[in-house]
């Protein structure tokens, strides 16, 4: 069943339908280790087993794995459930594209990414403003904004959209690994990223911790009044950088405010706009 840790007060609960045994089991294991405000999680095998949990725990949100029969989706799209979020989750978006249109317009593919996970479960709530709005019988309003601004499109929670609207809010929570398992890491708790054969870094104050999303996504993704470009290897907290220092050859290069005292190349091109955001943000202070 998959059920775990019940709580009276409010519970937040979620629904995987999924034939895949081990499908179901991996996501409910990223639920457990990266959305810590489901405070359960259901699973259902077939679309019996789905109605039934579904009139049992009044979820809050739906995961359903496509192709979904014609009896699901009806009971799904026009049933009690039709106003609780849904989540298509398939293999591919074109072979699913019909079922993701009828559950609103979001869909995640397999195998489940952890980090497209939380982005889409933060688009969802942000959609509402609460996971609880659900239970008081609001629509779900994706067709037409599927609350990540991106309008008369489909998410998929990696920040970019196949319809014609565009981003509005920026990464605030990464999804890093540590001793095998996920968790959460504020994106402010970040000094700088970087790159080392090939991995992408975020540096703490304490460790780094290997990431899934790359450079060139994160500087699209983090929000430039915080987050800067640096060098075609780095992007760095703006509020972590200690100073800017000349180098030979009118160069310079960056001191960060961090327990190394690390110093990073400043590439010439990015130079005047980093020196910019500097003093944009001391006459803030």
């Amino acid at each position: 069943m998959g059920f775990y840790n019940s709580v009276p007060n409010d519970p937040l609960i979620t629904l995987i339908v999924d034939s895949e045994l081990h499908s179901r089991q991996r996501l409910s294991r990223l639920l457990r280790e990266i959305a810590p405000e489901f405070t359960g999680i259901a699973e259902a095998k077939n679309d019996a087993e789905a109605l039934s949990k579904i009139e049992r725990f009044s979820p809050n949100l739906i995961f359903v794995a496509a192709p979904v029969s014609p009896y699901l989706k009806q009971a799904l799209t026009t049933g009690t459930a039709a106003h609780i979020p849904k989540v298509t989750v398939c293999k591919s978006f074109e072979e699913a594209n019909g079922c993701v249109e009828a559950m609103g317009g979001y869909y995640l593919q397999k195998p489940v990414d952890a980090q497209h996970l939380r982005d889409l479960l933060d688009a969802i709530c942000s959609a509402r403003g609460s996971w609880h709005l659900v239970t008081n019988g609001v629509g779900n309003g994706l067709v037409h904004s599927n609350g990540n601004g991106f309008a008369n499109g489909h998410h998929n929670g990696n920040g970019h959209s196949n319809g014609n609207g565009c981003q509005s809010t920026w990464l605030n929570r990464l999804v890093v690994r540590k001793q095998g398992r996920f968790k959460l890491l504020p994106v402010d708790k970040v000094i700088w990223f970087g790159t080392e054969f090939r991995l992408v870094y975020a540096y703490t104050e304490k460790r780094r911790y290997p990431i899934d999303l790359g450079l060139d996504q994160l500087e699209k993704r983090l929000d430039p009044s915080h987050f800067a470009r640096v060098h075609r290897s780095a992007i760095v907290n703006a509020s972590r950088i200690k100073e800017i220092v000349p180098t030979q050859g009118g160069r310079c290069k960056i001191i960060l405010d961090d327990p190394q005292q690390r110093v990073l190349p400043l590439s010439a091109s990015r130079a005047k706009p980093i020196k910019a955001l500097m003093a944009e943000r001391s006459a803030m202070d």
